[in-house]
């Protein structure tokens, strides 16, 4: 494993071997600057630490939030798989095809026929957070709505994809009746207002633990009474003649 505390050295190392491997100028030219993007981010989220397969796919996350296109990526991931080759660092996968992370999401909120428009301003919202590329405060209808927009995304995030898909399937078949379709979609995506607030009390968590180990104990109990218990022996008296 490298460091990159000497990265203009480590770097330069490199590029003299592809220019003893025959590549053009311009080619070197192309590896620099991706290697010199890479080091930047690498350094700032990583300061002083041990370069690793595994940051390969995190950079590539990085460019897919920073709406880097799709060409550039595979480029740029191209570059570093080289890089790494060159400093004898296996990386798990030699194939990272640069996919969207919010192309699930999108996919989701258009099964639930949500507008074009508001799918927009869904992904512009979440995206702009996880960029923060904005230095500016937003106005408070601005910063609710990204809120509402993010509250959206974790919700559908933290679902196993069997239970969404599965709900996302009951509610398509139910497109011929549209109020019947709300009704379904409300039970599964909304919840009440007293639902809300007995889950944001700090100790729901903690009753919920109480009950179970109450119903553990009760279950336990009744059936070492049903299947391990032994009844009692009757006292045997001798008989009269």
């Amino acid at each position: 494993m490298y460091n990159l505390y000497n990265s203009d050295t480590i770097i330069l190392d490199f590029l003299n071997y592809l220019k003893s491997c025959g590549l053009s100028k311009n080619s070197v030219r192309f590896y620099k600057s991706d290697l010199k993007l890479f080091n930047r981010w690498f350094s700032g989220q990583y300061p002083r630490q041990t370069l690793k397969p595994t940051h390969l796919e995190e950079y590539k996350k990085f460019l897919l939030m920073r709406q880097v296109s799709v060409k550039t990526i595979n480029r740029r991931l191209s570059t570093l798989r080289k890089f790494f080759a060159f400093l004898k660092i296996p990386v798990a996968s030699p194939n990272l095809p640069a996919t969207d992370p919010l192309a699930g999401f999108k996919k989701h909120l258009e099964s639930l026929k949500v507008s074009h428009n508001t799918i927009k301003n869904y992904l512009s919202d979440i995206r702009g957070f996880l960029n923060k590329t904005s230095s500016s405060e937003p106005s408070l209808a601005t910063f609710k709505r990204r809120q509402s927009s993010l509250g959206k995304f974790l919700s559908w995030s933290q679902k196993p994809a069997f239970y969404t898909s599965f709900q996302e399937k009951i509610i398509a078949r139910l497109s011929l009746k549209p109020k019947l379709q709300k009704l379904v979609h409300t039970l599964f995506y909304q919840r009440p207002k007293w639902y809300k607030t007995y889950h944001d009390i700090s100790v729901t968590s903690y009753f919920h633990i109480a009950i179970l180990v109450i119903f553990s104990a009760a279950l336990g109990i009744g059936a070492y009474e049903q299947f391990f218990k032994q009844a009692p022996t009757p006292l045997a008296y001798p008989a009269t003649v």
